[in-house]
């Protein structure tokens, strides 16, 4: 179906990045509603008979001639937003735009605003998320226990909960939370404990992704583990705090509106033909 590509990865989570900037609307349209388009998708993420990723980026023009992304995840499912990969959009488009120092990246329902950040010989970006939005705290039952959680809309579901997990667990057992029932649309998962309560505040974080299992890092997760904290007083409004996964540290801060600032790293890991 396509055949340029560059590999990317923000923070560890990877991705196939295809720049669609110069496809017209109808021609992308025709693409990703082709019926085979998800058992692609699913094709290149494999990480023994493909390319090997997270998930797949398109990075199109809107209707405005503005940058959009689109995301699907490993799976083949689409997804509304993924920050990770806004950061690795931004990166690339900054790359091709030398002097670029900041941008707006739609994706989903939101324009997710980008700032770019030289340090040492990389480029860090910030991109800041307006209006999260904390749902409520609920119960679920699984086989394994009941599990007291906080849901947070950040253009995407999440479930945070404050308690210790070990990966393997996660792994084994992360599918039961992320398809609850109660869950109609399925949701992302974080497992969230204090690292220190020193300045800046640490926190770490293991994420079971919707639609992909656990990954290195989630943006939008770290989002709503700020909209969670935040929302039960644990970290105060401007706030440095740090949030390590897997994949590495976000440097994160939340406004006294809500707004949620991240700053972190994206690099392209190579560039190919499939």
């Amino acid at each position: 179906m396509l055949k340029q590509f560059i590999k990317y990865q923000s923070l560890g989570n990877d991705f196939i990045l295809f720049d669609w900037n110069d496809r017209s609307e109808l021609s992308i349209v025709d693409c990703i509603q082709h019926p085979q388009w998800g058992s692609y998708v699913v094709k290149c993420c494999d990480r023994h008979r493909g390319i090997g990723a997270d998930g797949v980026l398109i990075l199109k023009k809107n209707i405005d001639g503005l940058p959009e992304m689109l995301i699907f995840n490993s799976d083949g499912s689409p997804a509304q937003i993924c920050l990770n990969g806004i950061r690795c959009c931004a990166h690339y488009l900054a790359c091709q735009n030398p002097g670029m120092q900041s941008m707006n990246i739609f994706s989903g329902k939101r324009s997710i605003g980008c700032q770019i950040i030289p340090s040492d010989n990389c480029l860090q970006i910030m991109t800041h998320v307006s209006a999260p939005v904390y749902e409520k705290l609920i119960s679920i039952s699984t086989v394994e226990g009941i599990f007291n959680g906080h849901c947070v809309d950040v253009g995407n579901p999440h479930f945070v909960l404050f308690e210790k997990k070990q990966l393997g667990w996660l792994a084994q057992h992360g599918m039961l939370i992320e398809r609850h029932p109660l869950f109609e649309q399925k949701t992302n998962v974080e497992f969230v404990w204090q690292e220190n309560e020193d300045d800046p505040a640490t926190y770490r974080v293991l994420v079971f992704e919707r639609g992909c299992g656990i990954t290195q890092s989630c943006s939008s997760g770290a989002v709503a583990v700020m909209v969670a904290l935040h929302h039960l007083g644990m970290i105060k409004a401007k706030q440095p705090t740090n949030l390590v996964m897997l994949g590495g540290i976000l440097e994160c801060t939340i406004s006294q509106s809500g707004d949620v600032s991240l700053k972190g790293s994206a690099d392209p890991v190579f560039w190919g033909k499939n």
